[in-house]
């Protein structure tokens, strides 16, 4: 019939126009794939930062430290930062989250107040992939920046700025001192417990101040923190014993609680007075901290 042969002309010219499409279509570009910190440093002059940040991410834990800086050196030249600094700004939040990532390892000192405002977010998830980088991020500045930001509380989830401070480790002992005598007092009690943390000798004059300060909140911060210290103490006994009789209880506990992690014999005796204290959890602590010294 006709209509037969007109059907299976129109089906003969379909099969040739997929063929035909198939054959003429361009071969898909393969991505790179880079092993190493060698191959990184040869493809990134040739490939887009979109395309190569993700390799970067997945090799930057073995890579070692000269490697890094010669990357960190040739993606700034490619012009790197400003590149993932403008997706920050994208509506897309998984390019947010990967321009967060890659500005963590190779940003400057541009991305600290970007990645500040990331982490600001209340987006759970740009927060903590913010909180992530800052902890990578090394540049001048940056512990300064996040002390500030412990003022802010109703702005920086405090606990995540601890967190991030706690990263950097003993090399944030000092730029806390210097930032603790002129704190906001709404930074001053989370500076004492993030030096708490950190348990440095260095902290121990500031925690004496910390103890005879006016406010109880922020004696007990001191007074915990001392207990915290790793190393021998000097010159701490007078202000132990005068928290040890704060009005305070939550002074008197955290004092006790120092003076038994301390090791400090000669205050056993006003320890054994606060055994028959009228709260129960500085009795507790004192009977503890007793134990401790015997």
């Amino acid at each position: 019939m006709w209509w037969q042969v007109v059907g299976l002309g129109i089906l003969c010219l379909v099969i040739l126009a997929v063929f035909w499409r198939e054959k003429t279509k361009a071969p898909q570009r393969q991505l790179p794939n880079p092993q190493n910190g060698e191959e990184l440093l040869q493809l990134v002059p040739i490939h887009d930062p979109a395309v190569l940040a993700p390799r970067v991410v997945a090799l930057w834990p073995a890579l070692d430290e000269e490697t890094r800086q010669k990357l960190k050196e040739a993606v700034h030249a490619y012009g790197w930062e400003a590149y993932f600094l403008t997706d920050l700004e994208d509506p897309d939040v998984e390019k947010r989250i990967r321009a967060i990532e890659i500005l963590g390892l190779i940003g400057g000192k541009k991305s600290i107040w970007p990645l500040m405002s990331a982490l600001a977010s209340r987006n759970d998830r740009i927060c903590f992939a913010a909180t992530a980088a800052l902890k990578e991020l090394r540049v001048p500045g940056l512990i300064e920046t996040l002390i500030e930001a412990l003022a802010a509380p109703e702005r920086w989830p405090p606990a995540r700025v601890a967190e991030i401070i706690l990263a950097k480790g003993k090399e944030s002992v000092m730029p806390l001192l210097e930032k603790l005598p002129a704190a906001a007092p709404a930074a001053k009690g989370y500076i004492i417990e993030i030096l708490g943390e950190l348990g440095d000798v260095r902290a121990v004059p500031y925690f004496i101040v910390g103890v005879e300060d006016e406010d109880p909140a922020i004696r007990a911060k001191s007074a915990r923190a001392l207990a915290q210290v790793n190393g021998p103490v000097m010159g701490v006994t007078d202000s132990l014993q005068q928290a040890l009789r704060d009005e305070a209880w939550e002074v008197r506990v955290h004092a006790a609680l120092a003076v038994g992690n301390l090791k400090i014999h000669e205050m056993a005796a006003t320890l054994e007075e606060l055994l028959s204290d009228p709260d129960w959890r500085v009795k507790e602590t004192a009977e503890k901290a007793l134990k401790q010294l015997n």
